[in-house]
This record gives structure tokens, sequence and C-alpha cells, in this order.
């Protein structure tokens, strides 16, 4: 379940969203509910002024969401225990009756219940040619993330692997110094002097 928290229009000075500069808009991100520890996902957001019904899988309209944009938007995905490579710009253009997408390869680094937030802001120009970004929107994504052990055993040994070659080292003499120990009292027996 995504909620969006819009950040309240009221509190916004009243120099920075010009009307004219902001139109209404939709958002679709494909965030998955769940994931695995170790596994890549790409994550894409979209957005334009109007999603064509017939292009859209019946699985993703539900998760068509409607905002304000504008001519310049920035999109930006941040999560604790995710490890997120972005793919292109976080601020791009937004051509009238075409889709502007972001994409980001996503693992998740640990399993439990995670979130992903992703944030939408509107890139305003201003008189004399300033450029002004307000975040608007905050879509908090929780992501149910399943354990992986394979991938968890590859980072204990990566993290590890020297304390774990000592205690095998350890073991190894351990082991052979028993069996010298043992070979001398075998010695011992056989070569008693009656």
């Amino acid at each position: 379940m995504i909620s969006i928290i819009p950040f309240p229009a009221a509190l916004l000075p009243e120099r920075v969203a010009p009307p004219s500069q902001l139109v209404k808009g939709e958002i679709l991100p494909n965030i998955p509910e769940e994931m695995r520890v170790g596994i890549k996902e790409r994550i894409k957001v979209n957005i334009t002024e109007k999603f064509t019904e017939s292009l859209i899988e019946e699985k993703f309209k539900d998760k068509i969401k409607e905002i304000y944009i504008g001519t310049i938007m920035e999109v930006r995905l941040e999560g604790n225990n995710f490890k997120i490579k972005k793919l292109n710009n976080p601020i791009q253009l937004i051509l009238k009756g075409e889709e502007t997408q972001w994409n980001w390869d996503v693992i998740p680094l640990r399993s439990g219940n995670q979130l992903l937030s992703l944030t939408v802001s509107i890139v305003i120009t201003l008189p004399n040619d300033i450029k002004e970004k307000k975040d608007y929107y905050l879509f908090d994504n929780p992501v149910k993330v399943k354990p992986n052990l394979i991938y968890s055993a590859q980072i204990f040994i990566d993290n590890y692997w020297q304390a774990f070659v000592f205690m095998l080292a350890g073991l190894f003499a351990r082991e052979i110094f028993n069996k010298i120990k043992n070979i001398k009292k075998v010695k011992r027996l056989y070569i008693k002097k009656p």
C-alpha cells in the first residue's frame, strides 16, 4: 500500500507556485511490495500529464496517483537498508504528451519490513530566471524484504573470512597436535622396558 503525503500548498510562499507553471498530472511508481535480500530489482517511476489506459498493465492501474507537475521535475528514491543506484538524472524535463521515466537499481541489504521513500519535487522558474526547487510529494512505500541465506552467508564470509581462516587453522593445528600426542603415547607403550 503506497501512502501519499502531499505537502500543504498553504505552507508554500506565495512566490513559489505560479499556477501557469503547474498542471495536473499523474505518477506511476512501480515499487514492489516484496523483495529478497541481495537480489537487485529495477524500480521505475513514470510521470506524465495523463497515462494512456491501453498502455498500462492492469496490475499497475491502481498505483497511478494524481499530482501536480511542472516543466522540470526531480524524483529521488531513498531508504535505509537498501543499496540504491540511480540510473539517470534525478532532474528531468517533462514534455507534453510524453512519459518521463526515472530508474534505479535497488538491492535490499536487510530482511524484514523496510521503507522506500519517493520524493517528488517541482523546479519552478521565478522572475529573473531564478530556479527554485520545492518538494511537493512524499510517497512512503512499505516493502517486505525476505531473507536470502546464500547472500547472507556470502556477506558473512566476505566480512569475516580472516576470522574464519584463523578458526580453521586453530582447529587444524589442534588436531595435528592431538595426533602427534597420540603417536608419542603409542610409541611409549610399545617401547616400554620390561
